[in-house]
C-alpha cells in the first residue's frame, strides 16, 4: 500500500509540475504578445490573433529559418565561392592588388584555373572535412503556431502588410483600401493612361546612346561595359507606404491599445517607385556619380541630421533667433522640369552627357491589382524612387515615367 501511495503522490507532483510549466509558457506568450502590440498597427477590419501579433511584431526584416533540406547545398555553394576567390587571389594578387577600383566595376564571376599543389590539396582536404560534418537540425526561430500564422497571413487576400513611412512599425491595412489609394493617385493630373509599355524600345534607345558615347570617347570601356549590360530589364513598380504620422494621434493610440481600428479612416500614403532592374537603373548610377559632387558645392546642401547639428553648433546663435521649418506638399510631382534641366546644364562643365538626360531616361513603374493590369505615363515633374538618390531627384529627373497597375 505504501508503494502505491508513493507512486500516486509522485504522479500528482509530475502533473502539477507540467501544469505549472504550461501556465508559465501561456503567460509568457501573452506577455510577449502584449509587448509586441506596440510594434504592430492594425488599421484593417481583421482581428489579429496573438500568434499573428507575435509574428508581425518581429518586424519586416525578420527572416524565418530556411528548411533543413537546403543546408548542405548552401554549404557546398559557399565553399565553391571561397575556392574561386582563393584561386583568383593566388593567380592575380601582386602588382594589381593596390589598383584603383573603377566606381562602375562590374563583377565578372571569372573562374580561374587551378592553383599550385599546396592550394589545391588544402581545398580538397577542406572539402572532405566539410563533407564529414554532421549537419545538426537547427532550432526553428518560429513556433509551430507562428508558422501556421505565417501561412494564413500569406494566403489572406483581404489585407496588405507593410512598414510605415518614416517608421519601422508594421502596418496592416485593408487591401481594397490600399488599391483604391493607389488608383486615386494614378488618376490625378500627373499621370496619363497608355495602352501598353514599351520597355524594349527604351532598352534599345539607351543602347544606341551608350554606343554613341563610347564611339565618341565620352565614356571609358569599363563604363561602357557597365551600361551596355542591361539585359532582362523590366519596368519598375509602384507601392505605397502608409503615413501613420499624419493620422490623428488619438486614433493611433486607440488602434495600438485595442489592436484594431474602429470605423472608416482615411489613411494617407506615400507612393514609392521601385526601379530595380529597370532599363534606366544603370544610367542612373552613372548620373549619381556626376551629380552628387555638384550638390555638395552649394551652401544649402545638408547631408544628414548629424551634418545639420554640426553646422548649427559651429555658429553662434542669438537668443532672439527663430528656427523655421517648412514642408512642401507633393514636392516631387510639383517640380518644374525645365528649371531642373537648366540648372543641371549650367552646373555641368561638359554638356555631352545631357543627351542621356534628355533622350535616354524613360522610367517605368507598375502597381499590380487583382484581375487588372494597366499602364500609366507620368506627364509632369518627377517621382519619388526607392533606389535612387534623393538629392539627384531634386536636380534631375527629366524622365518620362510609366506606372503599371
Amino acid at each position: 500500500m505504501a508503494n502505491r501511495s508513493f507512486k500516486k503522490s509522485d504522479k500528482k507532483k509530475k502533473c502539477r509540475k507540467r501544469d505549472k510549466l504550461r501556465s508559465q509558457i501561456k503567460n509568457k506568450k501573452a506577455t510577449r504578445a502584449e509587448s509586441y502590440r506596440k510594434f504592430v498597427l492594425n488599421l484593417s477590419t481583421k482581428s489579429l490573433t496573438k500568434n499573428e501579433l507575435l509574428l508581425l511584431g518581429k518586424g519586416m526584416k525578420f527572416i524565418p529559418n530556411p528548411k533543413h533540406n537546403n543546408l548542405r547545398k548552401q554549404i557546398l555553394m559557399d565553399f565553391n565561392e571561397l575556392a574561386r576567390k582563393m584561386r583568383c587571389r593566388f593567380h592575380y594578387s601582386g602588382k594589381n592588388n593596390k589598383k584603383h577600383i573603377h566606381p562602375l566595376y562590374l563583377q565578372s564571376g571569372h573562374i580561374p584555373p587551378r592553383g599550385n599543389i599546396a592550394l589545391e590539396n588544402y581545398l580538397i582536404d577542406t572539402k572532405l572535412d566539410i563533407s564529414k560534418l554532421e549537419v545538426k537540425q537547427f532550432r526553428d526561430n518560429l513556433s509551430k503556431l507562428e508558422r501556421k500564422a505565417l501561412t494564413e497571413l500569406k494566403h489572406n487576400d483581404s489585407i496588405y502588410i507593410s512598414k510605415a513611412d518614416k517608421n519601422n512599425t508594421t502596418v496592416v491595412v485593408n487591401k481594397i483600401d490600399y488599391i483604391k489609394a493607389g488608383t486615386s493617385h494614378l488618376n490625378g493630373n500627373h499621370y496619363l493612361k497608355i495602352n501598353e509599355p514599351t520597355t524594349n524600345v527604351v532598352v534599345k534607345s539607351i543602347k544606341n546612346i551608350v554606343e554613341d558615347l563610347y564611339r565618341k570617347k565620352e565614356i571609358d570601356s569599363q563604363t561602357y561595359n557597365f551600361l551596355k549590360n542591361n539585359k532582362e530589364s523590366k519596368h519598375g513598380h509602384m507601392y505605397l507606404l502608409p503615413k501613420i504620422h499624419k493620422i490623428n494621434l488619438e486614433i493611433i493610440n486607440e488602434a495600438f491599445r485595442t489592436g484594431q481600428i474602429v470605423g472608416n479612416i482615411n489613411i494617407p500614403y506615400r507612393p514609392i517607385i521601385n526601379k530595380c532592374n529597370s532599363p534606366t537603373r544603370r544610367i542612373e548610377r552613372l548620373l549619381d556619380l556626376i551629380l552628387k559632387p555638384l550638390l555638395k558645392r552649394h551652401n544649402f546642401y545638408i547631408q544628414d541630421t548629424k551634418d545639420f547639428i554640426n553646422r548649427i553648433e559651429s555658429h553662434e546663435v542669438r537668443k532672439d533667433c527663430i528656427l523655421i521649418a517648412y514642408d512642401v506638399t507633393s514636392m516631387y510631382t510639383n517640380m518644374n522640369i525645365d528649371n531642373l534641366e537648366e540648372t543641371v546644364i549650367n552646373a555641368l562643365e561638359d554638356n555631352t552627357l545631357i543627351k542621356i538626360i534628355n533622350n535616354g531616361l524613360t522610367k517605368r513603374q507598375h502597381l499590380e491589382q487583382k484581375h487588372k493590369l494597366r499602364t500609366y505615363k507620368q506627364t509632369t515633374a518627377s517621382s519619388k524612387t526607392s533606389t535612387t538618390n534623393r538629392q539627384r531627384d531634386n536636380t534631375l529627373n527629366k524622365h518620362t515615367d510609366y506606372v503599371h497597375t
